[in-house]
């Protein structure tokens, strides 16, 4: 079983080898628009605009959808493991790079958060 922190270096290497986490790209932290609000009924409606807070709430939803049995044990941990990876890199990655999460990283992470929750959506609606 790999420990903790050999998993958040491997996390961390797979993000500079992409080139998403370099120092010379390193910025302040930018606000993004990401368009209309979510249509009604949709997995992001009434969402927080934050991303941390969208981490969260796509954590709380997972484990409402795990625990009323819209989701199989299998798929809860394929999803669990994706949302531990998501949330330990949006915690540490901020270390690597003077505090802040560069735009590139934000939008890297936020395209990881909404493929989980289109994964979660499609996993509860078409069953298992």
């Amino acid at each position: 079983m790999i420990g903790k922190k050999s998993f958040l270096l491997a996390a961390m290497g797979l993000v500079l080898a992409s080139g998403v986490a370099t120092g010379a790209s390193a910025q302040p932290f930018i606000q993004f628009d990401f368009g209309p609000p979510p249509a009604h009924g949709s997995f992001w409606e009434g969402a927080p605009p934050s991303l941390g807070e969208r981490i969260h709430l796509v954590d709380v939803r997972m484990q409402h959808l795990h625990s009323d049995g819209w989701i199989s044990g299998g798929e809860w941990n394929s999803d669990r493991d994706e949302w531990n990876r998501i949330n330990i890199l949006f915690q540490e990655l901020p270390k690597l790079e003077g505090g802040q999460i560069t735009p590139r990283e934000h939008a890297w992470l936020w395209s990881r958060l909404n493929n989980l929750s289109n994964r979660l959506h499609w996993q509860s609606s078409y069953g298992y």
